[in-house]
């Protein structure tokens, strides 16, 4: 779910843009949110009753969407993630990819495969960082030991380095500096951005964890996974998925992925979504 903060800021930043999102009718959502609002600052916890307010209507359901996929780390999967458990009329099914279920849980299975990894290959190099790091991960995030978990996450347990690979840091660099548009300012400003994003959202996103959402969901979910991606284990997301109950529940599984199937495997994701998913969507028109 999204952060209470979060929640509250979209609240209060959309009051402003009710007029032209809903035109006359805005005072239906204006007055009540307003009110919602006076009781958070008197002391009541109105976190779900703003999301349930303005989630239904479509546009502003489409704005909070926007606005918590900027606010925060994960806002995009975590309102979804939300809609898809309590309001499961708005949602045809939930698709996730690159699925983390909780990211304590996703660390920690992570750097115990990682490390396991190094052991079996006698590769002293890294099983020397990565034991350097320990325990891990930390309470609070230092992202220097972040990377070097994640480095050799890539490097042992990812598919080989590809100039074509979606994450390959040269040839993302050396797009940016040619695009014509962007200049040196630019540029600079693109890494240090990266880089900042990473500091100011990593804590956030280590609070993230699916199992809060409780084991019930009223709608299909499906999860696209790489079978082997080096940051989300897939077996911690098929425990997940063990535990929870759904109409339909199902791991489709890229076997030629890590975790970016939508780039890896884009023609087989786009028949998949188009096979499993899109009937969803039509028996639902066909019954309305």
């Amino acid at each position: 779910m999204p952060s209470n903060e979060d929640i509250l800021l979209a609240a209060r930043s959309i009051l402003s843009y009710l007029p032209e999102l809903l035109g006359a009718s805005a005072h239906l959502v204006s007055r009540p949110l307003e009110d919602l609002l006076s009781s958070e600052r008197a002391g009541a916890r109105v976190e779900n009753q703003i999301l349930d307010l303005l989630v239904r209507e479509e546009k502003t359901r489409a704005w909070i969407s926007n606005f918590l996929k900027k606010a925060s780390a994960g806002g995009t999967y975590r309102v979804y993630g939300w809609l898809a458990h309590e309001h499961p009329e708005m949602v045809y099914a939930f698709v996730g990819t690159g699925q983390a279920v909780s990211m304590q849980q996703n660390e920690e299975a992570g750097y115990r495969i990682v490390l396991q990894a190094a052991r079996n290959r006698n590769n002293e190099q890294a099983i020397k960082e990565l034991e350097s790091v320990a325990p891990y991960p930390h309470a609070i995030p230092d992202m220097n030991k972040v990377g070097t978990v994640r480095d050799w996450e890539s490097r042992l347990l990812g598919p080989p380095p590809s100039e074509t690979s979606f994450t390959n840091v040269k040839r993302i660099l050396r797009t940016v500096t040619s695009a014509p548009e962007y200049s040196i300012a630019d540029d600079i400003g693109f890494v240090r951005g990266q880089t900042f994003s990473l500091q100011v959202m990593m804590p956030q996103m280590m609070e993230f964890d699916l199992t809060k959402l409780g084991p019930y969901f009223r709608e299909p979910l499906f999860f696209f996974e790489g079978r082997i991606d080096p940051y989300c284990p897939g077996s911690v997301l098929a425990d997940y998925v063990k535990t929870i109950n759904a109409p339909q529940k199902e791991i489709v599984w890229f076997e030629n992925s890590s975790h970016f199937p939508f780039y890896e495997e884009k023609q087989k994701f786009t028949d998949e979504l188009v096979q499993r998913v899109l009937p969803l969507a039509d028996d639902r028109r066909t019954a309305n």
